[in-house]
């Protein structure tokens, strides 16, 4: 009998979970773990468009910030 596959869990990601996940200067931030364990496809994460567009945006304006202190 083949193994059985239990089916992965869905997590929603907030536009905070995305944001922190890509700005995290560490390895071992909570948002930056979610991220990693769907990209390696233990768990489905899952995020409607307005998370990802708000997402966009708050990087946006890290990015101007950033280049405007000269960082």
């Amino acid at each position: 009998m083949p193994p059985i596959n239990p089916p992965k869990l869905r997590v929603f990601v907030d536009a905070d979970v995305l944001f922190a996940g890509a700005a995290s200067p560490g390895k071992h931030g909570a948002s930056l773990l979610i991220l990693r364990m769907a990209e390696i496809t233990l768990i489905e994460a899952v995020a409607s468009q307005q998370v990802i567009t708000e997402a966009e945006r708050n990087c946006r304006r890290m990015e101007k910030r950033m280049n405007e202190s000269g960082r």
